[in-house]
């Protein structure tokens, strides 16, 4: 059971997060904007989170980690799902 709760948002939200979001903002406004505009996002998107406050700090640089992660790997999903799997 944790394998698949930890795996699916791992690869569904770097699908989008990261395949999508975090691609078309960069290629449209570079690396540091479309990274920070979509690492936000991130965080804005967890606010139904049961820690949502106390969590935003954590999420955030998540979401900054795993966007930068994903440019520095060539715009190659696989190491941010592997480090939201860990995480999660």
């Amino acid at each position: 059971k944790s394998f698949v709760t930890g795996m699916s948002p791992g690869i569904g939200e770097e699908a989008f997060f990261r395949g999508y979001l975090n691609y078309n903002m960069t290629m449209r406004m570079g690396s540091y904007a479309g990274v920070g505009l979509s690492g936000t996002i991130f965080m804005l998107a967890h606010e139904g989170n049961s820690d949502a406050q106390a969590g935003r700090p954590a999420r955030l640089i998540a979401g900054l980690y795993l966007g930068a992660l994903h440019v520095m790997s060539g715009y190659d999903i696989r190491p941010g799902v592997a480090v939201h799997f860990w995480f999660n």
